[in-house]
């Protein structure tokens, strides 16, 4: 996927929504939904769990008039490629996927792109399939999963302060509308959403390593141990962005005796001296149950990646 399609977009209204739409954002409990991108990548919402997920509808052009473009998705779609994708390009719990329900083809919604200069790949709703599980009516909509998979539906305005109509009277000597286009209120809604910590992640027990290494004779399974100083920023990011991932502890908590070590701490520093571990990087160990090392690597990295490793070292896909 385009490091830019780590996002789903569905764009706002600007009038109210709907009694149908209102009922969904009540339950607060997002439809799952899949949907393939304009350059063929096809994206399941249940493959995003524990992250959020941006969500914009939009369309190309007016039901009314299929040969005037659509001037509010136009409008919300230049501020998700020129001000949203910028701000949290590195966010990787963040997903951001622009969808389009389009009217008449997929060559349609190319010469709509190239027309406005868009840098994304959006989904294509191929007769609002997925628009019908989030809302009924019109759009442009949007719409924020957060990552316990609870749906809340954005405005797509914001009202001018006093000192921007003031500013505007005195340049113009015109009033300004009550409110604006804006993603203001989504850049908030997607901070406070990443600010939560996930659920889920790496389950690690309390134990040494010999004794992690003991429960795995037991159990037949390889020894995963991560070695760190938590107050270091790579460290911290491991802890909080990538272990903590559901996909992640899925993934390890069924194959691995998982521990953790603090390099600054007794057993940490014993294994540091050890195999020469360095102290500024984490470092993940998987070993066999044997003791013998499997897989060794240093350093930060996306969930992906991490994850990525530990599959290949273990000769799994």
């Amino acid at each position: 996927m385009k490091k830019h399609l780590l996002i789903i977009t569905l764009l706002a209204s600007l009038a109210a929504a709907p009694a149908a739409a209102q009922a969904l954002a009540d339950e607060r409990e997002a439809p799952a939904f899949e949907i393939t991108l304009l350059d063929s990548t096809r994206v399941d919402s249940r493959d995003l769990a524990g992250q959020v997920i941006f969500l914009a509808f939009t369309r190309t052009v007016l039901p009314s008039n299929p040969s005037v473009a659509c001037a509010r998705s136009v409008g919300l779609l230049t501020l998700v490629d020129k001000e949203l994708i910028p701000r949290f390009r590195e966010e990787e719990d963040l997903v951001i996927l622009p969808v389009i329900m389009h009217y008449k083809s997929r060559q349609e919604i190319t010469r709509f792109l190239d027309r406005y200069h868009f840098n994304f790949s959006p989904g294509v709703d191929e007769r609002k399939k997925v628009y019908s599980r989030f809302a009924a009516g019109d759009a442009p909509r949007l719409f924020l999963i957060d990552r316990e998979g609870k749906l809340s539906e954005l405005p797509s305005t914001r009202d001018f302060t006093g000192e921007e109509r003031t500013a505007y009277k005195a340049r113009t000597g015109k009033t300004l509308p009550a409110t604006k286009i804006s993603l203001d209120p989504t850049i908030s809604a997607i901070d406070s959403a990443l600010a939560v910590l996930p659920r889920g992640g790496i389950e690690f027990l309390p134990l040494t390593l010999s004794g992690a290494l003991a429960r795995a004779r037991e159990e037949g399974k390889p020894v995963l141990a991560v070695c760190h100083v938590p107050w270091y920023a790579s460290s911290r990011h491991l802890l909080a962005k990538v272990f903590t991932r559901r996909t992640v502890g899925d993934y390890c908590n069924a194959r691995f005796i998982p521990v953790q070590f603090n390099m600054e701490e007794k057993e940490g520093q014993k294994l540091q001296k050890r195999l020469d571990l360095p102290l500024s990087e984490p470092t993940t160990l998987l070993f066999n149950p044997d003791g013998t090392l499997l897989y060794r690597t240093t350093g930060d990295a996306t969930a992906t990646a991490w994850l990525e490793g530990i599959r290949t070292a273990t000769s799994e896909d």
